[in-house]
């Protein structure tokens, strides 16, 4: 972790404020997060690729997101598309994880300790909630969206791996002076198994894509012969397919 300064900046104030919501004077000597805080950092973590995972998830679908508009109208009366109302929160909830994760980094990067607010644990958990609710309501009623999601990580599945390898790559040092900072053997071993394994991870997952965009043209399969289209179910049931 890098070293404070000898009298903490302006930002360095602004991003602990911001992330621990205690409006006073950050810690002017180095001081280590405890093993708590270190926990809800990777809650955190893990709340930024859940919330960005759903955001994919609903990109893809949100050409069939008239069944979800369907399914409020059988039960409410009412037709909305709710289309935009869903994205827009789902926005919101990339938006709020990832620039708390940008926080903790930047926090990371001055040496301050990262104490998290009790306000944005709570928002964590409600996202975690939110997108686990999400996902089990696509599993019971729309299970058949899965293999809309698996066709398309076929399109952008090599995309999402050169992303991915980047960002792995870009973790190196973070993890390297993480490493060097940590004393106990354990957690060092720990540390270095996961780090290895996702990145070994990572760089062997081409050898398991199968993606039009890498195949042989042919081995293409052929173009469909009928492409249908679903018009407005709400306006006359006949514009269905």
């Amino acid at each position: 972790m890098a070293e404070s300064p000898g009298c903490c900046s302006v930002w360095a104030r602004c991003f602990h404020c911001l992330y621990s919501c205690h409006w006073k004077k950050c810690p002017r000597d180095r001081m280590q997060t405890n093993k708590c805080e270190c926990v809800w950092f990777g809650l955190l973590f893990l709340t930024f690729l859940l919330s960005l995972g759903w955001l994919y998830v609903v990109l893809i679908l949100l050409n069939d997101l008239h069944n979800f508009n369907e399914f409020l109208f059988q039960r409410w009366g009412h037709w909305m598309d709710w289309s935009p109302a869903f994205l827009l929160v789902i926005s919101l909830l990339v938006t709020y994880a990832s620039l708390l994760l940008l926080l903790a980094l930047l926090l990371w990067l001055y040496g301050q300790p990262l104490c998290l607010h009790t306000v944005h644990k709570v928002l964590l958990l409600l996202i975690i909630f939110l997108v686990a609710a999400g996902l089990v309501g696509l599993e019971v009623q729309w299970q058949e969206e899965w293999h809309s999601l698996r066709l398309s990580l076929q399109a952008t599945a090599p995309f999402l791996h050169i992303g991915a390898a980047a960002g792995i790559t870009l973790l190196a040092w973070p993890v390297a002076d993480t490493f060097y900072h940590i004393h106990r053997r354990g957690p060092k071993i720990l540390l270095l198994l996961l780090y290895f394994g996702a990145t070994l991870g990572i760089y062997l997952a081409p050898l398991f894509i199968s993606s039009a965009c890498i195949m042989e043209p042919k081995d293409l399969p052929h173009k469909p012969k009928l492409i249908g289209h679903r018009g407005a179910p709400m306006l006359a049931p006949e514009n269905t397919l």
